[in-house]
C-alpha cells in the first residue's frame, strides 16, 4: 500500500490542503516545497499524512545523509526569515546506529524533541497537531 503525501492547515471549516510536489535541486537528495497560507490566529489544526516508507529500516545513508526523511515545518516569516513554530515528520534517530538511518516518528514543539518508535516500511503515518498561537503551545 502506498499513501499519497498530503498536508492541511486550518483554524476554520475550510482547510488549506495541498499535496507535496517538491522540487529537487541537482546537488541533493532532498525535495523542497513551500506553501503560503492565509494569516492564522487562535487554535490551528495541522494534519499530515506521510506515504509509506519503502525498503528497510534502518537504512544506509545516501551521500552521507540519512535517506527517507519526510519533514514539515510550520511557522511564520519575519524580517529575519522563516521562524518555525513546530516541526514534525519522519526523521532519522541519529544516535542509535552510527552510519545508518533509523527512521522514527518525530516532533519538535520549539523546546524539545519528541521521538517515537521506529517506523514500519510500507505503512503510512498520520500526524494531527493543534497549535494555540495565542497561548503559545503545541
Amino acid at each position: 500500500m502506498r499513501a499519497t503525501n498530503s498536508r492541511s492547515i486550518s483554524n476554520s471549516d475550510e482547510p488549506a490542503t495541498f499535496r507535496f510536489r517538491g522540487t529537487k535541486p541537482q546537488d541533493t537528495e532532498c525535495r523542497i516545497s513551500s506553501r503560503r497560507v492565509p494569516t492564522l490566529s487562535g487554535r490551528v489544526s495541522i494534519r499530515a499524512t506521510f506515504g509509506g516508507l519503502g525498503g528497510e529500516n534502518p537504512r544506509e545513508y545516501a551521500r552521507s545523509l540519512p535517506s527517507g526523511q519526510q519533514l514539515v515545518a510550520v511557522g511564520a516569516r519575519d524580517d529575519s526569515g522563516f521562524v518555525p513554530v513546530v516541526r514534525f515528520g519522519i526523521r532519522s534517530d541519529y544516535d542509535r546506529y552510527p552510519g545508518r538511518s533509523l527512521l522514527t516518528a518525530w516532533a519538535w514543539d520549539g523546546h524539545r524533541d519528541l521521538i517515537g518508535a521506529f517506523v514500519r516500511p510500507r505503512t503510512p503515518y498520520e500526524f494531527h497537531l493543534t497549535v494555540d498561537l495565542t497561548e503559545g503551545w503545541v
